[in-house]
């Protein structure tokens, strides 16, 4: 079954998808009733379920057995919603129902932990996803709960990066970091973050040392990385590439410092007014500055460090 990434987007930017349900954002509709949902799956005696909520998608479970239907409808238990949200996906699996040959709506699963339905507005948060993933569970389709493992995951991981990432911050820039980013962890305005790291560490080398560091201790991507990442690169970017360059060659950079290095001057192969700076590197520095990348387990950090720092 196909698995789907997708944002939990409030209703005040959704202008698109407000458009499918036939309103602007000024009409956003109110959110909607469980109970409409749980009167469609009631007065169904047949379901189809699709890959997926696209018109076409192929069928991969079909049933007229009223216990089926009755299962559904108990799996169904919802959160009283308090605002309207959509999810950015069409959402899968998608459970069509029927009563004889009539179409009375569908219902669609996103990710195990809200449901889509053709008779209210916005998604319906599930009170228990458990007994709504068991629901697929019993009927052998493995897809849902694959999907809402892997994202279980995926969010544990990512909270442990956002951890160490917090905790490698020079200690000047903490108290400025909550109205640096914003809720999506998309950084805003700088300047406070510039000015408290110019007051800690007047000499501009301190400043980059501090910063280096910093956006060494990431994730280990060099692309695809969460975007609070980006304050330490923006953050760089006000120094010139040669007090960078400069801090990178001093003998005793540690290892995170070189990261640092290497995974913002790789990406300056984009920056016509810094690009030349590659081209100047020391090769003792290129050769720590690839090392450096190469050591990271992503094939993509570790195809840009080659491309960076390997032979001319």
């Amino acid at each position: 079954m196909r698995r789907r990434e997708s944002l939990r987007l409030p209703a005040a930017v959704l202008t698109l998808a407000l458009a499918t349900l036939g309103c602007t954002a000024d009409e956003t509709p109110p959110p909607g009733d469980p109970a409409a949902v749980l009167a469609l799956v009631s007065g169904a005696d047949r379901l189809e379920v699709t890959e997926d909520g696209s018109s076409g998608s192929p069928t991969i479970y079909e049933s007229s057995d009223p216990r089926d239907i009755s299962a559904l409808h108990d799996a169904l238990d919802f959160v009283t919603p308090e605002e309207l949200v959509l999810c950015a996906c069409i959402g899968s699996p998608a459970i069509h129902l029927f009563l004889g040959d009539t179409k009375l709506g569908v219902v669609t699963n996103h990710h195990g932990l809200r449901v889509r339905s053709s008779e209210v507005a916005g998604d319906l948060e599930l009170r228990d996803p458990q007994r709504w993933l068991a629901w697929f569970d019993a009927r052998g389709l493995t897809g849902p709960r694959e999907e809402f493992e892997d994202m279980q995951e995926s969010r544990l991981r990512n909270a442990a990066h956002e951890r160490a990432w917090l905790a490698a911050m020079p200690e000047a820039l903490r108290p400025h970091w909550a109205g640096c980013v914003d809720a999506l962890g998309i950084p805003g305005d700088m300047s406070a973050m510039s000015t408290a790291l110019r007051r800690a560490h007047p000499d501009p080398r301190d400043r980059v040392r501090e910063l280096l560091r910093w956006y060494g201790s990431g994730t280990g991507r060099w692309s695809g990385y969460p975007g609070y990442e980006s304050v330490a690169e923006l953050l760089l970017l006000e120094f010139p590439s040669e007090v960078i360059v400069g801090v990178a060659a001093e003998s005793d950079a540690t290892p995170a410092q070189l990261v640092g290095a290497a995974r913002l001057l790789q990406g300056l192969r984009w920056d016509e007014s810094r690009v030349a700076v590659l081209a100047q590197l020391d090769p003792v520095l290129r050769g720590r500055l690839l090392h450096a990348g190469l050591e990271g387990a992503d094939p993509d950090r570790r195809e840009r460090a080659l491309a960076a720092f390997g032979e001319p």
